[in-house]
This record gives structure tokens, C-alpha cells and sequence, in this order.
């Protein structure tokens, strides 16, 4: 436990005001009127609840390091995969059941691991160790900080998206496709969440367009075959999406080339599915460093140019940029050991 000094001002016994050196390990103390407040130190930060972010704090609580986690959203992008069939040892488990598996299991160390939904508006460097500025004006103080932010949905860009967000334009398949039952919708995309939400808004809706600017689809074979198998679903390849139109809701959207003889599809929703940015704000801020393709540069241990501060999952430049639940573990795993050693003082 830290030891805070201070002095405080009173009267001896003839009545001089002194000055008398105190030494204090409470929590928080009350002088003149004013409260002070010692901040909780732990060693490990984790920014996002997210599989990187959780599986961060089960190493850390194993290595007995006290363990403060927080992120805006338990689950992350986690949620939004509908079936995951590569997670090892299940079979098939939906995304937000295996996060919610995830958060428990992180919770089950209550005596290490503090978790919290919040925003992260700042990391500061300090004189051994980091400070977390939370947004409401809270502060977290830590000794490693383990950044694991994941990705952020990209945009298309294209007139009329901004507009009709959340009135017909969606960026989650899995959340949204229960709000378009029996209607017809816009896939964009050609990778795996792109051909997955297809597949999905197959069961729901009654016509679905899959919009892709190549020819030949990046996403895993089975999930193609599920969505060439489905005959409401329709393939549109080497083109692409001009503008979404609509009036209080998208009514349809314009493509690039004619498809059908038209380059106007009616639709009642686009889902944009067209990948995702990594999440580096906050660390660029920081001061880390990133690769070539904005991805958060991280060593063989997953820490950073700055010592003391770590990366896993989608945001980082390892594991080839593969961003998988496996791959994410994988990173955590060695960024939890990593952080540990930097603490033990044995880091590289």
C-alpha cells in the first residue's frame, strides 16, 4: 500500500498556529474541508470487452495481477457474429453467447478483476505507470496497459449513408436482420461478414441482393456455398453502390452499372458490410507507433513502442492481420504474459 504524506495545521498548547507532518495509508481522508481521494493502483488496464480485452484479464487474474477492465460495449464486435463454427471445442455457438461465456469466465476472478462499461477518453504516462480518463471524470491508475479496442465498421461513403443511418442503412446483419422480415434488402461486400449477413438475412427477408464489386467473393467457401444455396438470395458482382435514396426511409439504391437491366433496385434497407478499420485513436494519441496500414505495431510480446503498454486482437499487426476470435485469444494471451514479465521486470 502507498503511503501519502501531508501536513495539517492546528494550535499547540499555548495557542501558536503550527504546522505537523502526518504520514496516512487510509483511503481517503477529511482536513480544513476538503476531501482527498488516494486512487486505486492496479497493474493491469484493459481497454475493451471484447474477446482480446477478456481474454487479457483471465491470463492477467492467473498471474494474480490486480486487473481493471473497461470498454463501451460488453461483447465488442463480438455480437455481431451470428454463428461462430471455428471456435475450438464448440461446434457452433452464436457470437454473443461466447462473448457473455467470455465475460463470465473474466468475472470469476472477483478478488483481481474490476470490469466496467464506460468510455476511455484519454491515457495518460505518468511517474510509474498510466492513467485512464474515463468519461463522467473518473481516473484509473495502472502500472500496464493492455489495449485491445478491436475495429471499427467502415463506411461506404456513398450520398444518401450518413442520411439514412439507422432509417433503412445498417452496419450489423446480426442485430438488424429480424427488423426486415418478409422485406427486400442490399448486402455490400464481398468478405466474410458481408457474405455471412447475407446468409443470415436469408432466413428473414424476402429478397436479398449480395453487391459486390469483384467477381469472385473473399469470404470462407462454406459461408459462399450457404448464400448460392439460398435461391432468395441474388448475387450482383463487379458492381458497385452509387447512392441510397429515400424519403423518410431508404426506398432503394443506385448502382454503378446496370444490373437487370436497370441501375436502380428497389430495397427497403442496405446492409454495409465492407470491412473494418482498426480501432488507434486512443493509442495514437499516446504516442504508439503504427505499421504501413494503420494497424497498432506490436513485438513478438504484443507491446508497444511505449514500455509498459501492450496491443491484442484486431488493432494490431500481428497474426498476419487475420482478425478471428482465435487469433484475438491467441494475441491476448501472449500480451497478458508480456505485461507480466514487463512487471516483473524481466520484460524484453
Amino acid at each position: 500500500m502507498r503511503v501519502y504524506q501531508f501536513r495539517h495545521f492546528g494550535k499547540d498548547p499555548e495557542g501558536s498556529l503550527q504546522c505537523f507532518p502526518h504520514s496516512f495509508h487510509l483511503q481517503s481522508f477529511y482536513i480544513l474541508h476538503f476531501t482527498f481521494y488516494i486512487l486505486p493502483m492496479y497493474d493491469i488496464l484493459i481497454i475493451g470487452l471484447g474477446c482480446a480485452g477478456y481474454t487479457s484479464a483471465i491470463y492477467s487474474a492467473r498471474y494474480k495481477l490486480k486487473t481493471f477492465i473497461v470498454g463501451q460495449e460488453e461483447g465488442g464486435m463480438g455480437n455481431g457474429a451470428a454463428e461462430v463454427g471455428n471456435w475450438p471445442g464448440e461446434i457452433e455457438i452464436k457470437g454473443p453467447e461466447l462473448m457473455e461465456k467470455m465475460k463470465k469466465h473474466a468475472q470469476s476472478f472477483q478478488d483481481l478483476v474490476t470490469m466496467k462499461v464506460g468510455l476511455v477518453k484519454e491515457i495518460e504516462k505518468v511517474k510509474g505507470g498510466f492513467h485512464l480518463h474515463l468519461d463522467g471524470g473518473e481516473t484509473v491508475e495502472g502500472r500496464a496497459v493492455i489495449l485491445a479496442t478491436g475495429s471499427v465498421k467502415r463506411h461506404l461513403g456513398v450520398k444518401g449513408e450518413k442520411e439514412f443511418a439507422g432509417k433503412g442503412v445498417s452496419y450489423c446483419a446480426t442485430c438488424d436482420a429480424f427488423f426486415f422480415r418478409n422485406k427486400t434488402v442490399a448486402v455490400i461486400g464481398g468478405g466474410d461478414s458481408a457474405v455471412e449477413g447475407a446468409a443470415i438475412l436469408g432466413q428473414v427477408a424476402k429478397k436479398v441482393y449480395l453487391i459486390h464489386r469483384r467477381k469472385e467473393f473473399r469470404a470462407e467457401p462454406f459461408w459462399v456455398d450457404k448464400v448460392k444455396s439460398r435461391e432468395n438470395i441474388e448475387l450482383v458482382t463487379e458492381n458497385g453502390l452509387q447512392e441510397i435514396r429515400g424519403d423518410k426511409k431508404v426506398t432503394s439504391i443506385q448502382l454503378n452499372a446496370p444490373h437487370g437491366g436497370s441501375d436502380t433496385l428497389a430495397v427497403d434497407g442496405v446492409f454495409v458490410e465492407v470491412g473494418s478499420d482498426p480501432a488507434v485513436e486512443l493509442p495514437v494519441r499516446l504516442g504508439c507507433t503504427l505499421d504501413e496500414r494503420g494497424f497498432l505495431k506490436v513485438g513478438e510480446d504484443q507491446q508497444t513502442n511505449i514500455p509498459g503498454v501492450f496491443g491484442a486482437g484486431d488493432l494490431t499487426s500481428n497474426s498476419n492481420h487475420f482478425a478471428q476470435f482465435t487469433t484475438a485469444a491467441g494475441e491476448a494471451t501472449v500480451a497478458a504474459n508480456g505485461a507480466f514479465n514487463y512487471l516483473q521486470g524481466s520484460g524484453k
